[in-house]
């Protein structure tokens, strides 16, 4: 390997590089998942239990969830394992990215290791609280709500349709696939402040750059809300907010902590002539 410290580093080794890090998480993740796979009912009732207890809140939806297949309760607990050794490797994986892009780094800025790493595993261990305890009530909430009270609008008398005419039916695998991937990705979305700071630190861009583009990244971020969220637009502003005040705490540590960097706008207006 190339000596770290200089931002250069052959293309190859590059990639054998990458190959290290992907395959030492990977181990770490298979490690982490025997131990989620003999924990599986206990992470099992964990994530079903946002749902259980908005069910429980309103008696006249079903108080549980339907198995469809014969095989899903087994896929299902392959699931919860997964995603229980992905929780328990992430400082790990963490410490892997940061293994990964330490070459761009000059050596005063390696103590940022450590702070780097504890900062990411909090931060994403932040965004899966945030999700678990206050974003799936309230959306598990509203759209049982939504679902078993629905709102005849304006609709003729002739076309009223009432609710007990529709069933809600919720399968076993739909509800932990979504449950799991809400939580991850509100994990790895909570990582946006680390990130710009990075960036400011490595000298990639300024906390300006990031501060004139806040209108796209707004945009970004409330497309990946819709994407995240079972996209009703109370739980897409539910995120929404989370990750737009953690893209104005990116920009102020990367005032803070990166490289200032000459801004090339206003060179141009120092080069405009007076009056």
């Amino acid at each position: 390997m190339s000596e770290r410290g200089d931002g250069r580093m052959p293309f190859l080794e590059h990639l054998r590089e990458l190959r290290t890090r992907l395959v030492r998480s990977v181990i770490a993740v298979a490690v982490c998942f025997v131990v989620g796979w003999v924990f599986r009912e206990e992470l099992l009732y964990l994530i079903k239990l946002p749902l259980l207890e908005a069910l429980a809140a309103h008696p006249e939806a079903p108080q549980g969830l339907l198995l469809l297949k014969v095989m899903e309760k087994f896929f299902v607990h392959l699931k919860v394992a997964l995603f229980g050794g992905i929780l328990l490797a992430a400082p790990f994986i963490i410490y892997q990215i940061w293994r990964f892009v330490d070459p761009a780094f000059h050596a005063q800025e390696r103590r940022l290791a450590g702070p780097f790493i504890i900062f990411s595993s909090l931060l994403f261990i932040g965004g899966v609280a945030f999700c678990y305890f206050v974003m799936l009530p309230f959306a598990f909430n509203f759209l049982i709500e939504y679902s078993i009270d629905p709102d005849p609008g304006l609709l003729l008398p002739a076309f009223e349709v009432s609710a007990s005419q529709d069933s809600m039916l919720i399968a076993l695998s739909d509800h932990i696939s979504l449950t799991i991937k809400l939580l991850l990705g509100f994990g790895f979305a909570f990582q946006t402040p680390l990130f710009i700071t990075l960036a400011c630190v490595i000298g990639i861009a300024d906390y300006r750059w990031f501060a004139r583009k806040r209108g796209i990244a707004v945009v970004i971020l409330g497309l990946l809300s819709a994407l995240l969220t079972p996209q009703d637009p109370w739980s897409m502003l539910l995120m929404l907010g989370p990750l737009w005040f953690l893209y104005e705490v990116g920009v102020i540590l990367g005032r803070i902590l990166g490289k200032r960097k000459p801004d090339p706008e206003d060179d141009e207006t120092e080069a405009e002539p007076a009056g």
